[in-house]
Protein backbone atom coordinates (compact mmCIF):
# COMPACT_ATOMS: atom_id res chain seq x y z
CA UNK A 1 0.00 0.00 0.00
CA UNK A 2 2.84 2.55 1.03
CA UNK A 3 4.20 1.57 -2.41
CA UNK A 4 1.01 2.77 -4.41
CA UNK A 5 1.35 6.39 -1.93
CA UNK A 6 4.78 6.62 -3.14
CA UNK A 7 3.99 6.57 -6.62
CA UNK A 8 0.56 8.56 -6.33
CA UNK A 9 2.85 11.04 -4.99
CA UNK A 10 5.84 10.60 -7.40
CA UNK A 11 3.01 11.40 -10.43
CA UNK A 12 1.25 14.37 -8.34
CA UNK A 13 4.76 16.07 -7.63
CA UNK A 14 5.83 15.33 -11.37
CA UNK A 15 2.35 16.65 -12.93
CA UNK A 16 2.24 19.84 -10.70
CA UNK A 17 6.16 20.40 -11.83
CA UNK A 18 4.67 20.16 -15.26
CA UNK A 19 1.62 22.13 -14.79
CA UNK A 20 3.88 24.83 -13.29
CA UNK A 21 6.22 24.97 -16.36
CA UNK A 22 2.77 25.34 -18.68
CA UNK A 23 2.02 29.18 -19.61
CA UNK A 24 -1.91 28.85 -18.93
CA UNK A 25 -4.05 31.33 -17.70
CA UNK A 26 -4.51 30.84 -13.75
CA UNK A 27 -8.00 29.93 -13.23
CA UNK A 28 -7.69 26.93 -15.99
CA UNK A 29 -4.73 25.30 -14.40
CA UNK A 30 -6.49 24.93 -11.27
CA UNK A 31 -10.21 23.85 -13.34
CA UNK A 32 -7.29 20.53 -14.85
CA UNK A 33 -6.17 19.80 -11.91
CA UNK A 34 -9.56 19.59 -9.80
CA UNK A 35 -10.69 17.00 -13.08
CA UNK A 36 -7.79 14.86 -12.52
CA UNK A 37 -8.14 14.14 -8.85
CA UNK A 38 -12.20 13.66 -9.16
CA UNK A 39 -11.70 11.12 -11.78
CA UNK A 40 -8.89 9.30 -9.75
CA UNK A 41 -11.19 9.23 -6.10
CA UNK A 42 -13.87 7.96 -8.90
CA UNK A 43 -11.89 5.13 -9.68
CA UNK A 44 -10.67 4.38 -6.03
CA UNK A 45 -14.12 4.07 -4.68
CA UNK A 46 -14.88 1.46 -8.22
CA UNK A 47 -11.92 -0.47 -7.05
CA UNK A 48 -12.31 -0.70 -3.31
CA UNK A 49 -16.26 -1.83 -3.38
CA UNK A 50 -16.23 -4.38 -6.36
CA UNK A 51 -14.94 -7.45 -3.59
CA UNK A 52 -17.94 -6.43 -1.69
CA UNK A 53 -20.47 -6.89 -4.49
CA UNK A 54 -18.65 -10.11 -5.92
CA UNK A 55 -18.90 -11.44 -2.40
CA UNK A 56 -22.54 -10.87 -2.33
CA UNK A 57 -22.90 -12.29 -5.61
CA UNK A 58 -21.55 -15.44 -4.71
CA UNK A 59 -23.92 -15.65 -1.78
CA UNK A 60 -26.76 -14.85 -3.61
CA UNK A 61 -25.76 -17.61 -6.24
CA UNK A 62 -24.54 -20.34 -3.79
CA UNK A 63 -27.08 -20.29 -0.82
CA UNK A 64 -29.46 -21.98 -2.90
CA UNK A 65 -27.51 -24.81 -4.19
CA UNK A 66 -26.03 -25.78 -1.28
CA UNK A 67 -29.76 -25.35 0.34
CA UNK A 68 -31.08 -27.86 -2.56
CA UNK A 69 -28.49 -30.65 -1.92
CA UNK A 70 -28.80 -31.03 1.92
CA UNK A 71 -31.35 -33.48 2.75
CA UNK A 72 -34.40 -32.65 4.29
CA UNK A 73 -35.10 -32.76 7.85
CA UNK A 74 -38.27 -33.99 9.65
CA UNK A 75 -40.21 -31.81 12.38
CA UNK A 76 -40.38 -33.74 15.49
CA UNK A 77 -43.14 -35.34 16.43
CA UNK A 78 -43.78 -36.30 13.04
CA UNK A 79 -43.83 -40.11 13.53
CA UNK A 80 -46.92 -40.50 16.01
CA UNK A 81 -50.26 -42.70 15.22
CA UNK A 82 -47.69 -44.04 12.00
CA UNK A 83 -46.80 -47.88 10.89
CA UNK A 84 -43.56 -48.44 8.78
CA UNK A 85 -41.93 -51.99 7.79
CA UNK A 86 -38.21 -51.71 8.51
CA UNK A 87 -36.52 -53.23 5.01
CA UNK A 88 -33.84 -53.57 3.40
CA UNK A 89 -32.87 -54.67 -0.51
CA UNK A 90 -33.84 -58.52 -0.75
CA UNK A 91 -30.87 -60.82 -1.29
CA UNK A 92 -33.12 -63.14 -3.17
CA UNK A 93 -34.01 -60.72 -5.83
CA UNK A 94 -33.64 -57.48 -7.41
CA UNK A 95 -32.18 -54.36 -5.85
CA UNK A 96 -35.13 -52.32 -5.97
CA UNK A 97 -37.28 -55.03 -4.50
CA UNK A 98 -37.69 -54.43 -0.46
CA UNK A 99 -37.28 -57.25 2.20
CA UNK A 100 -38.86 -56.50 5.59
CA UNK A 101 -37.11 -57.40 8.56
CA UNK A 102 -39.86 -56.07 11.04
CA UNK A 103 -42.69 -53.89 11.19
CA UNK A 104 -42.30 -50.55 14.03
CA UNK A 105 -45.64 -48.49 15.23
CA UNK A 106 -45.13 -45.05 16.58
CA UNK A 107 -48.06 -45.22 19.22
CA UNK A 108 -47.63 -41.68 20.39
CA UNK A 109 -45.14 -38.94 20.67
CA UNK A 110 -42.40 -41.31 22.94
CA UNK A 111 -43.41 -45.02 22.61
CA UNK A 112 -42.55 -47.39 19.84
CA UNK A 113 -44.05 -50.99 19.34
CA UNK A 114 -42.91 -54.33 17.59
CA UNK A 115 -44.96 -57.40 17.24
CA UNK A 116 -41.57 -59.16 18.50
CA UNK A 117 -40.44 -56.74 21.27
CA UNK A 118 -43.67 -55.31 22.49
CA UNK A 119 -43.13 -51.51 23.89
CA UNK A 120 -40.13 -49.42 23.76
CA UNK A 121 -39.47 -45.46 23.85
CA UNK A 122 -38.61 -43.31 20.80
CA UNK A 123 -37.29 -39.67 20.38
CA UNK A 124 -37.50 -37.66 17.05
CA UNK A 125 -34.98 -35.00 17.03
CA UNK A 126 -34.98 -33.13 13.49
CA UNK A 127 -33.91 -36.27 11.57
CA UNK A 128 -32.39 -38.41 14.41
CA UNK A 129 -34.48 -41.10 15.27
CA UNK A 130 -33.38 -43.06 18.18
CA UNK A 131 -35.02 -46.16 19.50
CA UNK A 132 -34.75 -47.03 23.19
CA UNK A 133 -35.88 -50.80 24.86
CA UNK A 134 -35.30 -51.67 28.11
CA UNK A 135 -35.72 -54.50 31.51
CA UNK A 136 -34.44 -55.02 34.35
CA UNK A 137 -31.50 -57.18 32.41
CA UNK A 138 -30.84 -55.31 28.66
CA UNK A 139 -31.01 -51.82 26.87
CA UNK A 140 -30.74 -51.26 23.27
CA UNK A 141 -30.05 -48.04 21.79
CA UNK A 142 -30.30 -47.58 17.86
CA UNK A 143 -29.43 -44.21 16.83
CA UNK A 144 -30.64 -43.47 12.92
CA UNK A 145 -30.01 -40.42 10.47
CA UNK A 146 -33.75 -39.97 8.50
CA UNK A 147 -33.84 -38.44 5.21
CA UNK A 148 -37.13 -38.59 2.64
CA UNK A 149 -36.01 -41.97 0.60
CA UNK A 150 -36.31 -41.70 -3.36
CA UNK A 151 -37.06 -45.03 -3.39
CA UNK A 152 -40.32 -46.60 -4.75
CA UNK A 153 -42.55 -47.57 -2.29
CA UNK A 154 -40.40 -46.31 0.46
CA UNK A 155 -41.03 -42.84 2.82
CA UNK A 156 -37.47 -42.86 4.12
CA UNK A 157 -34.13 -44.07 4.19
CA UNK A 158 -32.54 -44.49 7.39
CA UNK A 159 -28.95 -44.47 7.94
CA UNK A 160 -27.70 -46.64 11.08
CA UNK A 161 -24.98 -44.55 12.93
CA UNK A 162 -24.57 -46.36 16.29
CA UNK A 163 -26.39 -49.71 17.76
CA UNK A 164 -25.42 -50.50 21.67
CA UNK A 165 -26.16 -53.14 23.49
CA UNK A 166 -26.13 -53.48 27.23
CA UNK A 167 -26.41 -56.84 29.00
CA UNK A 168 -25.94 -57.36 33.23
CA UNK A 169 -26.17 -61.07 33.37
CA UNK A 170 -25.46 -63.08 30.66
CA UNK A 171 -26.49 -66.49 31.98
CA UNK A 172 -29.85 -64.89 31.80
CA UNK A 173 -32.20 -65.23 28.85
CA UNK A 174 -31.70 -62.24 26.34
CA UNK A 175 -34.62 -60.85 24.34
CA UNK A 176 -33.04 -57.67 22.75
CA UNK A 177 -29.95 -59.09 21.43
CA UNK A 178 -31.33 -60.53 18.33
CA UNK A 179 -32.69 -56.32 18.33
CA UNK A 180 -29.22 -55.29 18.35
CA UNK A 181 -27.87 -58.05 16.12
CA UNK A 182 -30.41 -57.06 13.00
CA UNK A 183 -29.07 -53.78 13.21
CA UNK A 184 -25.23 -53.91 13.83
CA UNK A 185 -23.99 -54.98 10.57
CA UNK A 186 -26.47 -52.83 8.49
CA UNK A 187 -25.25 -49.31 7.34
CA UNK A 188 -29.02 -48.32 6.50
CA UNK A 189 -32.26 -49.34 5.91
CA UNK A 190 -35.36 -48.23 4.22
CA UNK A 191 -38.72 -47.15 6.65
CA UNK A 192 -41.49 -48.54 4.71
CA UNK A 193 -45.65 -47.23 5.03
CA UNK A 194 -48.07 -49.31 6.35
Amino acid sequence: MSKNNELEASIKEHVTKEMNAINVPKGLKEEMWMQVQSAHKKRKLTINVFPYIAAIACLIIFIPLVLSGLPTKMASGDLSGQSFAISTPDPNSSPDKLYSIMTIEFIDNETVSTARYGEGTYELNDDELILYYENDNEYVEIRFTLEESDKAGSEYLAEINEVIFEMEDYDKVSYYRNLANTFYHRSGVFFVKK
